[in-house]
């Protein structure tokens, strides 16, 4: 739908380029294979869009149907995560863009296309966010926790979300030319400039604000950008064609080269998820075949203690399994000297020990003598492999499918943790 709207609004070929970005643009393909709630929260935004360029498309601010169905998708999408609310970025651009005369009656009907946006938006909301009404201290407390995750975050328009961690989203030339292409769009005042301005704009300010550094919180921005791109490319491949470079050469240089670089960082992340084990499941199967029965494992944890980073191992396995959590307050000392048999760490673990204990924790591992280093396992990235390099940049959840795996043995006491010592 997204490619067909930028097709009639601004040329098939804009359409063509969008909709092949999207098929392979990496955090939808990664956030897909997991179901995670922001693709739900995506494809409203989406259907936003579409009805917001359509409406700019017709040149009509009181398309009641196309307002009316926008408006239903964008509070659909903040039902299903506040961040959706960016949507009404794009069709509240549309409305301003499309309202025609001067002075109070302009002002008139932009109040009057609010006001019915609005509207649809609160019926969308309330379709989707219905339970609200009947446990209002429950969603009030939802709200409670959002409002803390913003406040932990940035101000205004951070770089490190916007630029740093968007390139590994979507691909550093797809996030470069989605803001050049709004850019343009903006300077030749072309139709749908307001809208992807709306969206992008709207979406920097709230999303920018989320505290962290996961790629999943700039998702909503998923749709603007590559339409952005899109523009932007298909503009590139034009001006080379004008400039006597033959037209098919130019699709391959420009858009066909982002096509496949955007394409080459999608399978990094996804090569691990399907061409090999689990390394965590090596790590297990090295504990049982070099781990005494009886042996102590401390694993580390970051935030939930039913969701970390831990050899997995058989129900019935010989060893007691006791948890590290790196949280505020955490005593490296306490653990370390209760003498673990073996410890079993990650990149992530390590990459995001923001505690000052956290963080004694790893060096005391690492340096003090104490453990050394059993075995450690990585995912295979194949021939798409991240460059290790960038391992300390990466965002928090790019770790889940390429974090390295560590089993530390205790050097002190090695003959009472080993099989056959």
């Amino acid at each position: 739908l997204l490619a067909g709207s930028m097709a009639r609004l601004w040329g098939r070929e804009e359409g063509w380029v969008a909709g092949a970005l999207l098929l392979v643009v990496p955090i939808h393909v990664l956030d897909s294979h997991y179901a995670r709630p922001e693709i739900l929260t995506v494809f409203w935004i989406t259907g936003a869009l579409v009805c917001a360029l359509e409406t700019v498309r017709s040149r009509a601010s009181f398309g009641v149907r196309g307002l009316f169905l926008g408006g239903l998708c964008a509070g659909l999408a903040t039902s299903s995560m506040l961040s959706g609310a960016i949507a009404f970025g794009a069709l509240t651009g549309a409305v301003i863009e499309t309202a025609q005369g001067k002075g109070s009656a302009r002002g008139g009907q932009i109040l009057r296309a609010l006001c019915l946006l609005g509207s649809a938006g609160a019926i969308g909301w309330l379709m989707g966010n219905f339970e609200a009404l009947l446990h209002p201290s429950a969603f009030l407390d939802g709200l409670a926790v959002a409002r803390s995750t913003h406040q932990g975050g940035h101000v205004a328009f951070p770089l490190r979300q916007l630029t740093g961690v968007a390139a590994y989203a979507m691909g550093a030339p797809v996030v470069l030319a989605g803001y050049l292409g709004v850019a343009m769009l903006c300077w030749q005042g072309l139709p749908g400039r307001f809208v992807l301005l709306g969206t992008v704009a709207l979406g920097g300010i709230l999303l920018g604000r989320v505290g962290g550094d996961m790629m999943r919180h700039l998702e909503p921005l998923v749709p603007a950008l590559i339409a952005g791109a899109a523009v932007a490319l298909v503009a590139a491949s034009r001006g080379l064609a004008r400039r006597g470079l033959p037209q098919p050469l130019a699709w391959v240089l420009v858009p066909g080269v982002v096509w496949l670089m955007t394409l080459q960082l999608s399978l990094g992340y996804v090569w691990p998820l399907h061409a090999d084990e689990d390394p965590r499941y090596h790590g297990g199967r090295w504990l049982l075949e070099n781990a005494a029965p009886g042996s102590t494992v401390g694993r580390t944890a970051s935030y939930f203690e039913d969701w970390t980073f831990e050899p997995r191992l058989p129900a019935g396995h010989p060893f007691r399994i006791a948890p590290l959590m790196l949280r505020a307050g955490f005593d490296a000392s306490e653990y370390l000297d209760t003498g673990f048999d073996y410890v079993v760490t990650s990149d992530y673990a390590r990459s995001h020990a923001a505690t000052p204990s956290a963080q004694a924790f790893h060096r005391r591992l690492e340096e003090s003598g104490e453990y050394r280093l059993g075995a450690r396992f990585e995912p295979d990235g194949g021939p798409w492999s991240i460059p290790r390099a960038l391992g300390i940049l990466r965002p928090s959840d790019l770790f889940y499918v390429t974090t390295g795996f560590d089993v530390y043995e205790r050097a002190l006491d090695e003959p009472s943790g080993r099989k056959g010592d």
